[in-house]
């Protein structure tokens, strides 16, 4: 029996009831029912794990803490909380779910840090992109970094956190063979995609005057189920699942996501 992280216990089983094809209207119907989804943690995970991910992803960013850069390192920690100038750096939901789906699979959740950190960035890299292009003056009780600097430099701060999450998701090859390495890369990768498709849609039915149910689906599916369906699955990847158990907790974050 291999040794558990000690930290939490993840049990969870979901079952798709009904799936049904209407050809008439060529409207597919899903229901889902989660038979059982629970979730039993000891209180201090988020406490022990929320200040080594804080370590890890100010590691990642520091790679531009130079002379010649420090005024983009600042846009980046300004974005990230790190400042003490607004309400903080968010709730870290998606790197704990990452981090907790490695620990209940089995695995040591310290060893999935990098791509928890990956999975942080990449979020925050699709806020800031998000906030120029939806005009948002204010994040998290302070200016946007657009609104604060200008578009074209939170642009390049935008591309730069998502170049560091690649850069972060490699890390994981101190602790795990390149196969698994590569796994995650890819899976990361692919979500990245269905990001940008969930934004496209999101800015296209701006002018439209109506969208159907099924519409609105496809949108969130890419810009919020599918960042945390990648932070669960990763997390069971990590922690040394099999296919069946992943694609489980792939379904679950999903799921999550579309709540």
């Amino acid at each position: 029996m291999r040794e558990r992280a000690g930290l939490a216990k993840f049990f969870f089983n979901a079952s798709l009831l009904e799936l049904t094809n209407d050809a008439n209207k060529s409207t597919r119907f899903i229901q889902i029912s989660k038979k059982s989804a629970t979730i039993s943690l000891m209180t201090n995970f988020p406490e022990t794990t929320l200040p080594a991910l804080e370590i890890e992803l100010k590691k990642q960013v520091a790679r531009l803490d130079e002379r010649h850069t420090a005024e983009y390192h600042k846009m980046l920690s300004y974005h990230l909380g790190w400042t003490n100038e607004g309400a903080g750096s968010g709730k870290k939901l998606r790197p704990l779910l990452l981090l907790l789906a490695t620990s209940a699979t089995g695995g040591d959740w310290q060893n999935a840090l990098p791509a928890a950190a990956a999975i942080e960035l990449i979020h925050n890299f699709s806020l800031l992109h998000d906030d120029i292009q939806d005009k948002s003056e204010t994040r998290r009780g302070q200016l946007t970094v657009w609104k604060k600097w200008n578009v074209a430099q939170a642009i390049n701060a935008g591309d730069g956190i998502f170049i560091l999450a690649n850069l972060a998701i490699g890390g994981l090859i101190e602790n795990y063979p390149a196969e698994i390495v590569l796994d995650a890369e890819r899976t990361l990768q692919k979500t990245c995609l269905s990001l940008t498709r969930g934004q496209y849609l999101d800015i296209a039915y701006e002018t439209r005057a109506r969208i159907e149910i099924g519409d609105y689906w496809q949108m969130i599916a890419g810009k919020t189920a599918a960042l945390l369906s990648t932070s669960t699955e990763l997390g069971a990847l990590l922690g040394g699942a099999d296919e069946n158990i992943r694609f489980t907790y792939r379904e679950f974050g999903h799921y999550l996501g579309l709540a």
